[in-house]
């Protein structure tokens, strides 16, 4: 797999709560070529809808999501740690990686079809950082 479409997936599941929702997340990059969409399950945090923008760069694989929890309050998930498995036409990678510190205190399972045909499924740990 390229190099570059690996370090896209680690990004978005870096990444990790925020859909759709135009309002979600104020100022979230729906709308960026480089973004996608997921959903979030994190346990007695609630659920989430997030998007990433996995940006154009090798160099930042640790892009914050923008949420939306499903009561309509915002955040940022700060990643700390990501287990996660792409799976495409071709077959499928999986990747696991963590910063130095220790994970976060939030832990979630995640959903996200970064293009058709192809899906991000794992664990994502990291911090909620409240904006609305």
């Amino acid at each position: 797999m390229h190099k570059s479409l690996r370090v896209a997936l680690v990004s978005v599941a870096a990444a990790m709560l925020a859909a759709l929702p135009a309002s979600a997340a104020l100022a979230a990059p729906t709308h960026s070529p480089t973004a996608f969409a997921g959903t979030a399950d994190c346990g007695a945090d609630g659920t989430f809808d997030f998007v990433v923008n996995s940006g154009q760069t090798e160099a930042n694989t640790w892009n914050p999501a923008f949420v939306t929890r499903s009561d309509g309050r915002t955040a940022l998930f700060i990643p700390a740690s990501l287990d996660l498995t792409f799976t495409f036409p071709g077959g499928s990678d999986t990747s696991t990686t963590a910063k130095h510190q220790a994970p976060g205190p939030v832990s979630c399972e995640i959903s996200a079809t970064p293009f058709p045909g192809a899906s991000l499924t794992g664990t994502v740990t990291g911090r909620l950082v409240w904006t609305g």
